[in-house]
């Protein structure tokens, strides 16, 4: 499910409060197990905030209040097929889900701007598809790169490869598709 932020924010509050002496060991302990079974953001909250990061994303990208929109949309309705993913009885692959993610922000951005939601369809996708990026793990092996560690850092930038070509296949897809079924570029 990603990495949970508020948990690792809980985490290291309850070190500097070992570091301070407020706890013991046995009451760290329970405390760390409180924190493991802490809930995460609700999902309309996640939906939300995915929809919001798309749509800022694609203004910064040059898009429009119109473009904003689009990639808004796109980018909640995105959540809800993660959310959906996550909660299979069999779930999907990493690899599938970023190509299938990538997809789907795609062709949900080409078919809102098809519909005249949206002028600047580069900035709507590259919203779109902003909440599927690895960002927290790209910085993290950065930094274990920095810090000599080479075996972890590498694997992680390795996985942020993986995913980020994963997306990259499902947009291109799309643009494929769309080229093939339409005969024309989209602009």
């Amino acid at each position: 499910a990603g990495v949970q932020l508020c948990k690792v924010a809980e985490v290291n509050k309850l070190s500097r409060e070992i570091e301070e002496g407020r706890w013991t060991v046995e009451e760290a302990w329970v405390h760390l197990e409180e924190i493991e079974h802490m809930a995460g953001k609700r999902a309309y909250t996640r939906m939300a905030a995915s929809g919001l990061g798309a749509a800022c994303f694609c203004y910064v990208a040059g898009g429009n209040i119109w473009d904003s929109l689009a990639a808004f949309a796109a980018g909640l309705l995105l959540y809800v097929f993660i959310l959906w993913a996550e909660k299979r009885e069999r779930p999907m692959s990493k690899i599938v889900l970023n190509i299938a993610g990538g997809f789907l922000a795609t062709f949900l951005s080409v078919v809102l701007y098809k519909i005249g939601l949206g002028s600047n369809l580069s900035a709507i996708v590259i919203g779109a598809i902003m909440p599927l990026l690895p960002g927290v793990s790209f910085v993290t092996s950065i930094r274990e790169l920095a810090d000599s560690n080479y075996i972890a850092g590498s694997v992680r930038m390795l996985d942020t490869l993986i995913v980020t070509c994963g997306i990259a296949i499902g947009v291109g897809l799309v643009y494929i598709l769309y080229h093939r079924l339409t005969g024309g570029i989209m602009l």
